[in-house]
């Protein structure tokens, strides 16, 4: 019950702290990171290059328009861009990058297979190249340990392990209670202090999930 009130607060929006910009601290941890991985600017390089060619073309952009076709077209039109769009996606994860270039969203209207829409907030480029990355960067020993804490975001299994506990506890062999909740618009109700509480603690991962949750993120509502 504890559990639930923390992520849906009686209390209205805004009422709950939120966590400051990314630490100096947290900056040079996710730069050491960086570095342990990627032994030089070419490695990270191509990895970014990757991360840009495994976006789908019809994907919708966030606010600023900007798409994954605008940057393959800079890549290769202008033989700078790439290096320095580089370290523009490593200063994000680093949180040297920060605020609303980061963390802003529109709203976009996904169609639904029995009609309606579902209402989904996208966001920038920039914050979902830099949040691959980023997830990259924990090792499997590392996504194991999360688990065993059960935090499954992380992980290669998370859902199935997650179904076979719920499973587990829920067999008449195991006296205990199990709720299942039905959560409608969580989205819009979950408290940011909750995120970065249950938020994996990693040096890759802690400035770039400063940036998304630590401060409100502002979300644009286009004219239909």
């Amino acid at each position: 019950a504890e559990r639930v009130d923390n992520l849906f607060p009686a209390e209205p929006p805004g009422g709950a702290s939120t966590k400051p910009r990314p630490s100096v601290a947290s900056s040079h941890a996710a730069r050491h990171a960086l570095d342990t991985v990627f032994s030089d600017v070419g490695a990270l390089k191509a990895r970014v290059h990757e991360c840009v060619h495994h976006i789908p073309s019809e994907s919708q952009p966030g606010p600023s328009g900007l798409r994954a076709e605008h940057i393959k077209l800079a890549w290769n039109a202008h033989p700078d861009f790439g290096e320095n769009f580089t370290k523009l996606v490593a200063a994000t994860i680093a949180g040297e990058t920060a605020g609303d270039v980061v963390s802003q969203s529109v709203l976009s209207l996904i169609p639904k297979p029995g009609g309606g829409s579902r209402p989904i907030g996208v966001g920038e480029i920039l914050r979902r190249i830099a949040g691959r990355i980023a997830v990259s960067l924990v090792t499997e020993r590392e996504r194991l340990s999360f688990e065993a804490d059960s935090q499954y975001i992380l992980s290669s299994h998370g859902t199935a392990i997650a179904c076979r506990r719920v499973a587990h506890y829920a067999s008449p062999s195991v006296k205990m209670w199990t709720l299942q909740l039905d959560i409608e618009n969580a989205f819009n109700t979950l408290r940011r202090s909750a995120v970065l509480q249950c938020a994996p603690q990693h040096d890759a991962l802690e400035p770039l999930i400063a940036t998304l949750y630590g401060t409100p993120s502002p979300l644009y509502i286009p004219k239909l």
